[in-house]
């Protein structure tokens, strides 16, 4: 999407956080062309994640305005949840343990 403020509609993300995000998990989400046919890249993987977690949306209906197959979403969407939890997890679910023992 040219417009910034179209992609930040769809994805409910500006496109700095997003290229930020997308540093950090492409490690995790590239995958290798075969001769068969192109791997999705990166960025179409973290826009169709982004754009099913703000819409709540059916894997069908992504589809078309992904040009995804919905199969491959259902592989797409899970991994990169993943990726995104396992790259954020350190600096933003900080979780405070306190234990106190009674005797």
């Amino acid at each position: 999407m040219e417009n910034p403020s179209d992609f930040e509609n769809y994805t409910w993300m500006p496109v700095t956080a997003f290229h930020e995000l997308l540093g950090n998990v492409k490690p995790y989400i590239s995958k290798q062309d075969t001769h068969l046919r192109e791997s999705v890249s990166p960025g179409a993987r973290l826009e169709a994640t982004l754009r099913f977690l703000a819409s709540g949306g059916s894997y069908t209906s992504l589809q078309y305005s992904t040009r995804i197959s919905k199969q491959s979403l259902s592989l797409i969407i899970p991994e990169t949840c993943e990726a995104i939890y396992n790259v954020l997890k350190d600096d933003y679910l900080k979780v405070k343990i306190s234990i106190n023992y009674r005797i």
